[in-house]
């Protein structure tokens, strides 16, 4: 797997989200697959090598995407409530469309 896509869902300047060892853990216990808490990077290595050896590639991206569109949802919801903060937050959710798109893309 490229670094690119590692670096693509692990930074928030990517993608508008950040993504903890704990939420790299409950992606994978979502699709069947144990995974030990450690650094993220090394975590979201495991989690691709794991799924693409157990033929879950496809409902790894799936479930990654579900990730960012519940984070999306939450950043819509803090701009309402925030109006001050709706750039930002906006932005954020800027980047995060356009990760969703180019993970429906993707091929793991």
């Amino acid at each position: 797997m490229s670094s690119f896509f590692e670096k693509r869902i692990l930074a928030l300047h990517y993608n508008g989200v950040y993504i903890s060892n704990f939420d790299l853990q409950k992606v994978a216990s979502a699709i069947g697959i144990e995974l030990d808490l450690a650094q993220r990077e090394k975590m979201l290595k495991s989690l691709l090598k794991k799924a693409k050896e157990e033929g879950k590639s496809e409902i790894l991206l799936q479930e990654l995407i579900e990730l960012l569109q519940r984070r999306k949802k939450n950043y819509l919801e803090l701009a309402y409530l925030y109006p001050a903060s709706k750039e930002i937050l906006l932005n954020y959710v800027n980047k995060t469309d356009a990760t969703i798109e180019w993970l429906k893309d993707s091929i793991i």
